[in-house]
């Protein structure tokens, strides 16, 4: 709820005031964190949809769901997207390593072969700017799901979950005709 009150505010501040150092304070404001403390990102969006894209920095989301349906098991989702959009303050400057992974309901990754997906990037903000955000979009192929349940995917960065998405997964059993 935070970081949806966060979205609001800053968008609201850049309509009224159109003033970076509002914009910076509001931010600074909204996420409290130790002064020690390594900084994270923000993460403002994410959903598991059926398409989403980036264009021209919107991020595009079509059909986000939280359950799937199987008549057979393993449940196979044959094409899906993670969507994604992080927002980064100037003390998030650095590199900084995402990392999903799909698990079960005991924690166990879904596939411990190619989970959890990681990737390493520098985050470098201009000192006129007081945020900088980031569509990243993972088209997911081919999921399976050996059984009915309840998983979910961990976001995180440099360690640090940011947001655990829930996943249903559910089996009808098909009815004889």
């Amino acid at each position: 709820m935070r970081h949806l009150l966060l979205l609001i505010l800053v968008n609201l501040t850049i309509c009224q005031f159109n003033h970076a150092e509002t914009i910076e304070t509001i931010l600074k404001e909204n996420v409290k964190q130790d002064d020690d403390a390594p900084q994270y990102a923000i993460l403002q969006v994410a959903t598991l949809c059926d398409f989403a894209a980036d264009y021209n920095g919107k991020l595009v989301v079509s059909g986000t769901f939280d359950t799937v349906t199987a008549t057979a098991l393993p449940a196979v989702h044959e094409n899906c997207s993670l969507a994604m959009r992080f927002c980064y303050t100037p003390d998030n400057a650095g590199q900084h390593k995402l990392s999903i992974n799909i698990i079960n309901e005991d924690g166990k990754s879904l596939d411990p072969v190619n989970m959890p997906i990681e990737a390493k990037f520098d985050i470098k903000i201009q000192k006129n700017l007081p945020f900088l955000t980031r569509n990243i979009v993972m088209n997911l192929k081919g999921l399976s799901f050996p059984k009915a349940g309840i998983y979910s995917i961990d976001i995180a960065c440099d360690g640090k979950i940011l947001a655990r998405l829930p996943l249903s997964v559910v089996y009808n059993k098909p009815t004889k005709k």
